[in-house]
């Protein structure tokens, strides 16, 4: 969706940021809507996960998969480096709280930097016995207070 207004910023949080589902699908679809404009200027992506792991660990794994399975093919060493700068990486526990106040004060502190309130969409690529506590702790957290900017995505199992 190519437009000329100009899109709100947004904050992108995958519960399983390290896992195989956003390795082989989201980072390469999200890495595709860059490319093609469809993102806007002010957007962050945050993977939450359990394991340790560096930010630069991260992003070479989640360029791994984006050079094998993204549509839109092999990517420039600049291109990548501009779009992985907004790539952050939270290690936590999905069911601590501490874990939702980081996330919490991360975003704060975009939205700040910003000088704007973001659209938050928490994407759920985990087992799906966290599909009804992860919600809970983010209410809990106060980061879908405003519902009318804050979207929960449930990854739903095929099998």
């Amino acid at each position: 969706m190519k437009t000329n207004e100009p899109l709100e910023p947004n904050i992108f949080v995958i519960f399983g940021g390290a896992g195989d589902l956003t390795w082989r699908k989201l980072m390469p679809a999200l890495f595709d809507l860059s490319r093609s404009q469809s993102i806007p200027v002010h957007f962050s992506i945050i993977a939450v996960d359990r394991v340790e792991l560096s930010v630069d660990a991260l992003r070479k794994r989640l360029h791994e998969g984006v050079e094998k399975f993204a549509r839109s093919g092999k990517t420039a060493v600049q291109e990548w480096n501009e779009f992985s700068r907004h790539i952050r990486y939270l290690q936590g526990d999905f069911k601590g709280n501490a874990t939702y106040t980081e996330l919490s004060d991360q975003c704060a502190n975009l939205e700040k930097e910003w000088g704007s309130k973001a659209q938050r969409i928490f994407y759920m690529a985990t087992p799906p016995s966290l599909f009804g506590e992860i919600p809970c702790l983010l209410d809990h957290a106060g980061l879908v207070a405003d519902r009318e900017r804050a979207r929960i995505v449930i990854e739903k199992p095929t099998w």
